[in-house]
C-alpha cells in the first residue's frame, strides 16, 4: 500500500510536467521527456517534476510515518541526451521505452545520490539546457559503472534557505581548489564549511577525498571520482 501510494503521487508529478511514465521497477520509476512528442524545455520540465516530487514528501509522511515508524525519502537522478525510444522488448512482451547510454547514465546518477550525499542530482548536459532560476551546486565529476565518459554532477536543491548561497559559493571554491591539486587550500575552506554546515554530506565527503589525495604519489591524482557501484 505504501509503495503504491508513493509511486502514484510521483507519477502524478511526471504527468503534471508533460512527462511520460515509462516503467516501474520495485520501488522506483522511470520517466522521460521529449518523446513520443517533442517537449519544449524538456530538461526544465523534468527538473520541475523532480522538485514537485520532493515537495510531496511532507504529505506522504503525514499519511505513512506513524505506520512505518520512520520517514519516507526519495532520491532522483536526471540526465539529458540522445536515446533510442520506441517499443522495446520481445515477441512475447513489449513496452514503450528508451534505452542507450543516456538512459543508463540517468540510472547511475540516481544511484550516485548515496555516494555524494544528496537526494536530487542532475548532470551537466541537463544543466546546460535549463531555463529559469534553479538552485544548483556543482558537486563533482564522476565515472559511473560501465560508462567511460566522465560526467559532472550538480545538486538541485529542493528547499534552499538563506544560507544556501554561502554553502554553494564556498563549496564550489573548495572543489575548484581540489580539482587543481591545491589540497591545503581546499582543506582550509572545507574545514571551515564542516564547522559551519556540519550536516552537509557533500562537504564531509569532499574533506575525505582531499585528505586521501594528500597521501597519493606525485602525478597520480585524478579529480574524477570513480564510482565502483551503482
Amino acid at each position: 500500500e505504501w509503495v503504491r501510494d508513493v509511486l502514484s503521487v510521483l507519477s502524478d508529478c511526471v504527468a503534471d510536467r508533460q512527462g511520460v511514465l515509462v516503467d516501474y521497477s520495485g520501488d522506483s520509476l522511470e520517466a522521460l521527456w521529449g518523446a513520443p512528442l517533442a517537449t519544449p524545455q524538456h530538461a526544465t520540465q523534468a527538473c520541475l517534476a523532480a522538485l514537485q516530487m520532493r515537495a510531496c514528501l511532507p504529505e506522504l509522511n503525514d499519511r505513512w510515518q506513524s505506520r512505518l515508524g520512520e520517514r519516507t525519502d526519495i532520491s532522483i537522478g536526471i540526465n539529458s541526451g540522445r536515446a533510442q525510444v520506441g517499443n522495446i522488448g520481445s515477441r512475447r512482451k513489449f513496452k514503450y521505452g528508451a534505452f542507450g547510454t543516456t538512459v543508463n547514465q540517468a540510472s547511475r546518477v540516481q544511484g550516485a545520490t548515496k555516494h555524494v550525499g544528496v537526494s536530487l542530482i542532475v548532470t551537466r548536459p541537463t544543466v546546460t539546457l535549463l531555463e529559469g532560476d534553479f538552485s544548483l551546486r556543482r558537486l563533482c565529476a564522476v565515472k559511473t559503472v560501465n560508462i567511460d565518459e566522465p560526467v559532472e554532477l550538480f545538486e538541485l536543491a529542493d528547499a534552499p534557505d538563506s544560507l544556501w548561497p554561502t554553502l554553494k559559493a564556498k563549496y564550489e571554491e573548495a572543489f575548484s581548489r581540489f580539482e587543481q591539486g591545491q589540497f591545503y587550500e581546499a582543506m582550509a575552506i572545507v574545514g571551515g564549511l564542516v564547522a559551519e554546515f556540519p550536516h552537509d554530506e557533500p562537504t564531509r565527503r569532499l574533506l575525505q577525498r582531499t585528505v586521501a589525495a594528500l597521501s597519493l604519489p606525485a602525478g597520480t591524482f585524478d579529480p574524477v571520482w570513480n564510482l565502483d557501484s551503482k
